[in-house]
């Protein structure tokens, strides 16, 4: 295979995973989902896929083929999908920050206080289960 013919290749890979990534944006708010969450969830699949991991990645198992989950996820337990995208971003730069802890920090920006984000978080637990044991990551 010549490099011009490698080149071509790699750019077709790189073309349908970004078809991937905005493909699940746009079937996100399609959804109902909002459109900053769904943005935000495009964003970790383009870092994911750029940085060289693949959308299969089992450490983040709700991209790729989970793609399903993510959007369910994302439909029924916001709040969760915000932290755990965020989380996933952070961990994603290389920045030697906790991704966890700074995604939480973030949330309590967002909602107001530790005692709101731990509230929301409680109140969306069950249905966060009940996707990953539905989704088989349980």
């Amino acid at each position: 295979m010549t490099r011009v013919e490698i080149g071509k290749q790699e750019g077709e890979m790189a073309d349908e995973a970004r078809q991937q990534w905005d493909h699940w944006e746009q079937q996100a708010l399609h959804a109902g989902v909002g459109a900053e969450l769904a943005a935000l969830g495009r964003q970790v699949m383009r870092d994911h896929a750029q940085h060289g991991r693949g959308l299969e990645d089992p450490e983040q198992p709700f991209l790729g083929a989970r793609g399903e989950y993510v959007l369910q996820l994302a439909l029924q337990a916001p709040v969760t999908a915000y932290l755990e995208f965020n989380a996933a971003l952070i961990w994603g730069e290389a920045s030697g920050r906790d991704g966890d802890v700074e995604a939480f920090r973030m949330l309590v920006e967002r909602l107001g206080s530790d005692d709101q984000a731990e509230a929301a978080l409680a109140q969306e637990g069950a249905a966060v289960e009940a996707l990953k044991r539905e989704h088989g990551l349980a």
